[in-house]
Order: structure tokens, then sequence, then C-alpha cells
């Protein structure tokens, strides 16, 4: 089980965000969400924390393939290429772990935990868009919110768009053609799509979406 504390996660975080170039926001609820439910995953059980941040440093520095921001999604991908890499062999054989049974984060708890942290969350000026996803789920499956997200795909359409053409944009910046054609591919795909529901990026930006226009006086009042 990986073994930190929510200030030295912080920290950790901190510090990837200044190598990324990106603004940190709300390092209390990624750093909640991540000890509870990622780093408590049967897959990351035996897992130490200097073996986290080593995955983590390789991660935002490109070598399990190309950097797209630090979120939830990507800190977990990071943790689970290193897990099949070479360096995950070597340190293995390096450090043989003694495997110890501690006591588990009962579902409950979890939900106790992520609860409290939603509404700080969206009452914060610089909110942590990427988590907004996890939190529409999570609160649809509570019963909290209705499946409402996708009234806002049209506006998502947009937002991913203008994302696309800004990666398109840097791919011709590096006059890589592999890209350039990819970009633009998914640009003509979508602005022909009938189907906007059933593309991820829509759904994703929806959910973010819907999140931001929710209204916290009466979310307060259904969770307490």
């Amino acid at each position: 089980m990986i073994n930190v504390t929510q200030t030295e996660l912080n920290k950790e975080l901190g510090r990837m965000y200044q190598i990324a170039g990106q603004t940190a926001s709300d390092l209390n609820f990624l750093s909640n969400y991540l000890i509870t439910e990622i780093f408590t995953k049967q897959e990351f059980k035996y897992l130490q924390w200097v073996e986290v941040q080593l995955a983590f440093k390789n991660g935002v520095a490109g070598d399990y393939g190309k950097f797209m921001g630090i979120n939830v999604n990507t800190l977990a991908g990071f943790i689970r290429a290193y897990r099949c890499s070479d360096e995950k062999k070597d340190f293995d054989k390096k450090n043989a772990p003694i495997l110890v049974s501690l006591p588990e984060i009962s579902q409950g708890k979890k939900d106790e935990i992520f609860m409290a942290n939603i509404i700080p969350m969206l009452e914060s000026e610089n909110k942590y868009d990427a988590s907004l996803p996890v939190c529409y789920d999570f609160l649809l499956a509570k019963g909290i919110i209705r499946a409402e997200a996708i009234k806002y795909k049209d506006e998502a359409k947009n937002v991913v768009l203008a994302n696309y053409f800004k990666e398109l944009d840097n791919a011709k910046n590096q006059n890589d053609k592999t890209l350039v054609i990819h970009w633009q591919t998914k640009i003509d795909n979508l602005k022909g799509s009938t189907k906007l529901n059933l593309i991820d990026d829509i759904r994703f930006h929806a959910k973010i979406l819907f999140m931001k226009a929710l209204d916290l006086q009466d979310l307060k009042h259904k969770i307490n």
C-alpha cells in the first residue's frame, strides 16, 4: 500500500505542476482522491511512495508517451506505466519488499472523504476541471444529480474543437506531419458528427460544463 501523507503528496503535486508549467489548483481535492481512490487499488497494493514519485517524474518528462497535462487519469496512467517498466523490475530486485497486510479503507469512508471535498472544490476560484467529470459520475451514482450533462454537448463541442485546433497548430509548428493528419482528421470527424453523445471528449467536457453550472446552495442541501 502506498504510504504517504496528504501534505507530502500535495508537495509532490505542487512540484510537478511547476515542472509542467501548469497552474496548481485544488491540491487537497486531487490528493484526497488519489489517496482514497487510486492508491488503494489492488494493482497498486505493494508499491512504495518512492516508486510513485519516480512514476510521476518519468510521466511528466514524457517517458511514458506524450504528456497531456496533470489530472487523475494521467497520474494513474503514469503509475501503471511504471509497473510495466524495467525500472520496476530493477527496483524489486534491489529492494525485496516485506509485504504487510494493512487494513483497507472502507467504501463508506472513501465516499465520506470524497463528498466532503466536492463543495470546496466547486467553490474554489481555480477549479480543477479534470476532476469535475469524476465528481459528476460520483454524484450521479449516489442519485444526487440527474444524467443531464449531455444537454451541454454543443458548448462542449466548441471547447473540444478549440483544443483540437490548438493541438493542430502545435503539430504544424513542430512540422510533425503525422500529428497534423491526426488532429485534422479529429477536427473533420467532430465537425461532421451527428452523434456527439458518443464521443468521449464531448462527454468529458459536457460533464465539466454541467458541474460548473450547478446551483451550489441546492447541491449543499442535497448532500447534507
